[in-house]
């Protein structure tokens, strides 16, 4: 996720001294992600979205209406998913049969 988050970084920011941050800015903006994130199944794109906004959270760039937008999407997303814990419940199916009526 680090590398499509600097491929977000790169394509989003203008300034070219911008794309040079440490690779652990990256990971604190992907670990805030996954904290927000927590055990919800969402797509790979709204993680990034949440991603990318904490990142520019954390260097201090304003983020434009394109990227609230993209990062309040990605929260509602996040508010309707389904949590995930990894474990698996037992459902029992019943399966009939059908007989023609004539």
């Amino acid at each position: 996720m680090i590398d499509r988050l600097k491929v977000r970084v790169k394509a989003g920011l203008t300034n070219a001294q911008e794309v040079l941050y440490s690779d652990e800015l990256y990971l604190v903006a992907i670990n805030e992600c996954e904290e927000i994130v927590k055990n919800k199944a969402i797509a790979l794109a709204f993680k990034l979205d949440i991603a990318y906004y904490r990142f520019l959270m954390l260097v201090d760039v304003v983020p434009n209406e394109r990227d609230e937008k993209n990062y309040s999407l990605a929260i509602k997303q996040l508010s309707g998913a389904v949590s995930v814990d990894g474990s698996s419940k037992k459902v029992n199916l019943v399966v009939g049969s059908r007989s023609s009526e004539w």
